[in-house]
Parts: structure tokens; C-alpha cells; sequence
């Protein structure tokens, strides 16, 4: 993914120096600091091909509607295999 080398790199950075994140909180991350961002949809390709993630676990949200959806945890491979 030549695309999106410099948004890996960066989620890399994010997930290595704060631990397991969810992908609501990257998306953020990466278009708060990010001059062009990146849509949602892209983002989760990235992060679920990318053997450089791997998925910690899952969480509930709740929303606004009392409602609740699931985001995955996603958390930096540091095996170097």
C-alpha cells in the first residue's frame, strides 16, 4: 500500500507511543494532525492488511441514540517476524 505509507507510518508512531487504540481514535489522530486525512473506510483497510497492526480486542460503544456499536483495538506488531 505505496498509498498510504505516510499514514501507516504515523498510525505506527501513534500506537507505539500511546498503546492499543480504537479506530474511531486513529481516525482522529490522523486527521487532527494530518493535512489531508483520510476517510474511515481507507483507514480500516489499512489497518486490517497491514501485518504491522493486529487486532488487541473489541469494545461496546454506546451512542448518543442508546444504541451500541462495536470498534475494533488495534495495537502495533512488534514482532519483527
Amino acid at each position: 500500500m505505496v498509498k498510504y505509507q505516510r499514514i501507516q507510518k504515523m498510525i505506527f508512531k501513534f500506537l507505539e507511543d500511546n498503546g492499543p487504540m480504537n479506530t474511531r481514535r486513529i481516525y482522529e489522530h490522523i486527521n487532527d494532525n494530518d493535512k489531508h486525512g483520510i476517510q474511515i473506510t481507507a483507514l480500516s483497510n489499512v489497518l486490517s492488511k497491514n501485518p504491522e497492526f493486529v487486532q488487541a480486542h473489541t469494545e461496546r460503544v454506546k451512542s448518543m441514540t442508546l444504541s451500541s456499536y462495536t470498534l475494533i483495538v488495534w495495537q502495533a506488531n512488534k514482532d519483527d517476524s
